[in-house]
């Protein structure tokens, strides 16, 4: 974000197929502005211009992040996925709410370009609620969760096999790993 001419020197030394770039989307007044920080600081670039200056330079893949939808369960910004689809020299993968109701949307959109999705807070309260363990050995991250056991009320949460079958049964083909 603070030199696009270093995109093009990084691609040069390494090659696109070994860099993902990440890019952070908030959607400020129906703009889909790229942030950077974490979404505290806007950039001049709004999400299109960017991915162009991307595909320009030789980019080949994005990781492509919602901060309006990250940990809120409230499902795809398909929002942003329509703005990244006519980038087709670039290969997405979103993050940023993802919820069990995503496999059936995505399966009626054509994003031919989407090549992955990343999901935390939808496994990560489903592993935790079955854990047994001693909370005041715990030293950082969300232990207030972990105390009341309760889950943010927009997350439905779902194991991973679970969210892969749903894949499937959308004919959404998924990775195989061991869980």
């Amino acid at each position: 974000l603070e030199s696009p001419e270093f995109i093009k020197s990084s691609i040069k030394n390494f090659g696109s197929s070994n860099i993902v770039f990440a890019i952070e989307v908030i959607n400020l007044n129906n703009q889909l502005n790229v942030v950077k920080f974490n979404g505290r600081e806007k950039t001049p670039y709004d999400l299109k211009d960017w991915l162009k200056i991307l595909e320009q330079s030789g980019a080949s893949e994005v990781f492509l992040s919602s901060v309006n939808h990250d940990g809120t369960g409230r499902g795809v910004d398909y929002e942003i996925l329509e703005a990244a689809k006519s980038f087709e020299n670039l290969s997405i993968i979103y993050h940023g709410g993802v919820n069990i109701n995503d496999p059936s949307n995505l399966s009626k959109k054509n994003y031919k370009n989407l090549c992955g999705l990343c999901i935390s807070s939808l496994f990560h309260y489903e592993y935790y609620l079955k854990q047994k363990f001693d909370i005041k050995q715990i030293e950082k991250g969300n232990t207030e969760f972990m105390l009341k056991k309760k889950i943010p009320r927009n997350i439905n949460p779902v194991s991973i096999n679970d969210f892969k079958t749903e894949l499937t049964n959308n004919k959404i083909q998924s990775v195989k790993f061991d869980v």
